[in-house]
């Protein structure tokens, strides 16, 4: 049987699993059943993510797409730098307005918010990666680091945020 001790607080909540007594507090109706009161819930919802965290790096690749979407000289000089043909420019545009939205849709299903926080770690990886075959000053790594460590506060948060 499902109980509050094999599910997770948060499925068991939607599951409808706490009953609300007289004394105001919620029980496990099995646990209750069998003369067990302890099972008490002590908390009323699961945790969601870090909304000013998600939202702060989804409006910066939201910033970011509407940077690559205008064409621009330092963007043309950038692409030249890293050997990348121009129709690139629409995979990044798309690449990042997905995750936008994968971000923003994690606020309600974390396991949402997790695969893309994973799938930007990755796409950041690259981008390190490819700054250093392009070769160059090191100053150049320090948007994709950053948003690399972003994107791994973004997993770390849907992460904790599923496991309720």
């Amino acid at each position: 049987m499902r109980t509050h001790e094999t599910m997770k607080p948060r499925e068991w909540a939607k599951a409808g699993g706490w009953v609300t007594h007289a004394d105001g507090k919620d029980y496990c109706p099995d646990c209750r059943s069998k003369g067990f009161v302890g099972a008490v819930r002590n908390e009323q919802s699961a945790p969601s993510p870090s909304k000013g965290l998600v939202f702060g790096l989804a409006g910066s690749l939201l910033l970011s797409v509407l940077y690559d979407a205008t064409p621009n000289r330092w963007f043309e000089e950038e692409f030249d730098h890293l050997r990348l043909p121009r129709w690139f420019r629409f995979l990044f545009i798309g690449a990042k307005s997905s995750a936008v939205a994968g971000l923003l849709m994690g606020l309600g299903s974390p396991k949402m918010g997790r695969l893309t926080a994973r799938s930007l770690i990755a796409y950041f990886v690259l981008a390190l990666g490819a700054q250093l075959r392009a070769g160059g000053r090191p100053i150049r790594y320090v948007p994709a680091a950053s948003m690399l460590a972003w994107s791994a506060l973004a997993d770390r948060a849907f992460t904790a945020a599923d496991e309720n």
